[in-house]
């Protein structure tokens, strides 16, 4: 079973939000990260610069319309983990080892299978991944 771990970090609710932590934390973070690809459960990760550096594009009656942040959001994405374990009682205990600070808090997110979605989806999803892999 595939899940999107989410770090929904609380210095990113704060105003002038550093872009990267301290240095230690980064180096808390490697270790775990290095611990869940040594699992075999990491399928990919990646971190997020603080919600003031971002742009949203949205849509409203066929036009778009562009706004810069911050915005305010309660709790901004700072960055995510893409796992595959057994369970979601087991992509729980892993967001559960993040070495988050006070007030950080980890979203566990069930991601789905392509075979949990009608046979139309699944034909446009695999004509659309064997133009990718080309």
């Amino acid at each position: 079973m595939r899940f999107a771990l989410l770090m929904l970090p609380h210095a990113y609710t704060q105003p002038g939000a550093p872009p990267l932590p301290d240095p230690e934390a980064v180096q808390q973070m490697m270790i775990f990260n290095n611990e869940l690809a040594d699992s075999g459960a990491l399928i990919s990760l990646e971190g997020f610069f603080p919600p003031d550096t971002a742009t949203r594009v949205t849509f409203s009656e066929g036009t778009s319309t562009l706004s810069r942040g911050p915005f305010g959001d309660p709790h901004p994405i700072g960055g995510y983990w893409f796992i595959d374990v057994a369970s979601q009682d087991e992509a729980v205990a892993w967001a559960q080892r993040v070495p988050a600070t006070d007030g950080d808090v980890i979203e566990v997110r069930l991601v789905p299978e392509l075979s949990e979605f009608p046979d139309d989806v699944q034909r446009l999803a695999s004509d659309l991944e064997a133009k990718l892999e080309r």
